[in-house]
């Protein structure tokens, strides 16, 4: 039951998938815009999450350990409200949203709250979100149920041109498919790559940047969505992590924080230039992520070529 009478919190059904798309496109419409993601792109991926959240889809997630579930706020005629977890240990909180004209009413907090619960039951460690860090009632929304920030991190955008992907190598630097002699020296590089609350989520971390050995053979291939996981190699030695995601009908490239040590500062503009090389090989656009808590980070992003975007804030909860 939500905060408002007469209101109930129930999974998602395959009837569901426009409404909740018109929900959805209603309420982020800012994310939505920065992504460069159209209407009927949002469309096709409620559609696909749906499907993924429902038996057999859910049932085959399941069985290699990993949640997915989609949860809908109704008043029985109309969705008022919506929420997504999926992952494995930590879940991500995903899509939390309330139809405007029914917010202040309790909608949130109860499927907050729902979340919360769900993610106990499924005896997973707790969820954590990303947020833009200006969207104030999100934020005091995820404060007052008890989530904290862990990280902050700037997005910036740029755009392919001949000067950037004609830009010429630095010899110095070298981005290779990570391979386990890499791997070796992922707990080095990540405990001094992110903020000390961040180390708790070590395991999303290693998933996202370094994976099993199947995990990226299959993200380099997966057609949707292809996650590349490159080692950054200063003179020949490991000194950093970087991830790359071109997400299906996007076209935006996406790559995520540079991981790296003192070693890589010297030549980071350069490690970031071939990463985005990579990622505009594959999408006209490219976002890069930079924690707040790493300002040369920043210089070195504008001195690629990237503009500035928005804020946000990444938040976590252990239930």
């Amino acid at each position: 039951m939500s905060g408002r009478t007469g209101t109930t919190i129930r999974r998602i059904e395959r009837g569901d998938s426009e409404e909740l798309a018109a929900l959805i496109i209603d309420s982020f419409a800012d994310e939505i815009a920065l992504a460069q993601l159209s209407n009927t792109a949002v469309r096709s991926q409620i559609r696909s999450a749906v499907a993924a959240s429902r038996p057999p889809g859910s049932l085959l997630l399941r069985a290699g350990g990993f949640a997915f579930e989609f949860w809908v706020a109704t008043d029985g005629t109309r969705i008022l409200g919506c929420y997504a977890l999926h992952g494995k240990s930590l879940l991500t909180l995903a899509n939390l949203a309330v139809r405007l004209d029914f917010r202040g009413q309790g909608i949130g907090r109860a499927l907050l709250d729902h979340a919360a619960k769900r993610t106990n039951q499924l005896g997973r460690r707790g969820i954590h979100l990303e947020v833009l860090a200006d969207n104030e009632p999100a934020v005091r929304l995820y404060r007052s149920a008890g989530l904290r920030e862990y990280d902050c991190r700037r997005s910036y955008t740029v755009r392919s041109t001949p000067q950037l992907i004609n830009a010429p190598p630095n010899p110095r630097v070298q981005l290779e498919p990570i391979a386990q002699k890499h791997v070796k020296a992922w707990s080095g590089v990540l405990d001094v790559s992110v903020p000390p609350d961040a180390l708790r989520f070590a395991q999303i971390y290693r998933s996202e940047y370094v994976s099993s050995a199947p995990g990226r053979w299959l993200g380099e291939l997966l057609p949707l969505s292809p996650a590349l996981r490159r080692a950054v190699l200063v003179d020949g030695e490991v000194a950093g992590f970087i991830a790359i995601r071109v997400p299906w009908r996007q076209a935006l490239a996406d790559v995520q924080a540079p991981l790296y040590t003192p070693v890589a500062e010297p030549v980071l503009a350069d490690i970031i230039r071939a990463a985005t090389q990579e990622a505009i090989g594959r999408s006209p656009f490219c976002r890069l992520h930079v924690s707040e808590a790493r300002a040369e980070s920043h210089v070195a992003a504008a001195q690629v070529g990237y503009e500035a975007e928005r804020l946000w804030s990444y938040m976590y909860r252990l239930v």
